[in-house]
């Protein structure tokens, strides 16, 4: 299926790639939202109505893996990628992307290697599984 998403500042439908790991949400009332909608339309994390928010998920698009985080009231949702590319410019150039996701002093990292790292820090984890020359 392809998503797309509309940009509203130049008022145009733009094509969004399916990623390894999507989010998913489920409201208190069981209804739910997906990133990669049924419907074809990419959603962002703006979207996601926290006052409402039962549970947040992560789905591996290829195994069906998933890692759900319960919310409780008052807690605010933190979801962010870390992106990196090593060998720029050469045949070996390679896209990375690690998601971080959870609330206050409750993260869970996924590694680019799918591991599943619970953590207070999510600073302290190395997101490319020592691909990176720094860290």
């Amino acid at each position: 299926m392809d998503y797309k998403f509309f940009r509203k500042e130049i008022k145009k439908w733009e094509k969004v790639e399916l990623v390894l790991w999507v989010w998913e949400v489920i409201y208190k009332d069981n209804s739910r939202l997906f990133q990669y909608g049924e419907d074809g339309i990419f959603h962002q994390i703006r979207e996601i109505d926290q006052s409402k928010l039962a549970v947040f998920s992560m789905r591996n698009v290829e195994t069906n893996q998933r890692v759900c985080l319960f919310f409780k009231e008052g807690k605010k949702l933190f979801h962010e990628y870390e992106n990196a590319i090593i060998n720029i410019g050469t045949k070996k150039e390679e896209k990375l992307r690690a998601f971080i996701f959870g609330f206050e002093g409750n993260y869970i990292v996924i590694t680019i290697d799918n591991h599943i790292i619970f953590t207070d820090n999510y600073n302290n984890v190395d997101c490319f599984g020592g691909k990176l020359p720094y860290k």
